[in-house]
């Protein structure tokens, strides 16, 4: 697979949404396998921009009672959102531990009930992208454009147009990226994997050096496949 970033903050951007929500009902499980534990993953230069869900506490209930002090207790989630929170969660286990198909399959599944999930139509466009289906992630995604647009779908969508060849797409979502979030480093890893897929000589090589470089100082990880490619070793 290339160094390209897309998964991690989506990922992080789902987790943080079901932080909190775990599913009281048992989640449909593949047979003759058990999901992985999904591990939170620590240290990555994505954790710091990603909050914990926070359940915002409702006013005080008043009754007409004397006691200031009763607060009402937030109503508990419905069974389907405890459902669809427990899928999204088995489903997330799935594509961190590169069990893609299984992560495929539960995906295709939650959609057909919730095809208006937002979390479920980013992750499985991530599967695909990552079994080279991108015509099949573009598919997922295309339509959620206009509506939102923030980095995980940006640099998800550029990574499914980086795939099926489709470079000028993957630019222009790369450049309403950084445009949206220009101290985020990782559409400027991608930016320099795409300037060598566009541009492989001498000038391609220059320009995605400075974009790699940008991307190392506002905290990136080292990418040492990309630097082989960049002579940096």
């Amino acid at each position: 697979r290339y160094g390209w970033t897309y998964g991690e903050d989506q990922i992080g951007r789902i987790r943080a949404r079901l932080s909190g929500t775990p599913g009281t009902d048992e989640p449909a499980t593949p047979a003759a396998k058990t999901p992985p534990v999904a591990a939170a993953k620590t240290g990555t230069t994505v954790a710091k921009d990603v909050p914990d869900s926070v359940a915002a506490q409702p006013e005080p209930a008043s009754d007409g009672s004397d006691d200031d002090d009763a607060v009402a207790t937030p109503a508990p989630a419905s069974a389907p959102k405890r459902q669809l929170a427990a899928d999204l969660a088995e489903a997330r286990a799935w594509l961190e531990a590169e069990q893609l198909d299984d992560a495929a399959r539960l995906l295709t599944g939650l959609l057909r009930e919730n095809p208006g999930s937002r979390p479920a139509r980013l992750m499985i466009a991530t599967v695909r992208v990552r079994q080279g289906r991108h015509d099949e992630a573009l598919a997922a995604l295309e339509d959620l454009r206009g509506t939102g647009e923030d980095l995980p779908l940006l640099l998800t969508l550029a990574g499914a147009y980086y795939g099926a060849g489709r470079y000028y797409d993957a630019m222009l979502a790369l450049d309403q990226a950084v445009k949206l979030e220009p101290t985020h480093p990782h559409a400027y890893v991608n930016l320099a994997w795409l300037r060598l897929a566009m541009a492989p000589g001498t000038d391609g090589v220059q320009e995605a050096e400075v974009y790699y470089r940008q991307a190392v100082k506002l905290g990136a990880r080292r990418d040492w496949q990309l630097e082989r490619k960049l002579g940096l070793e």
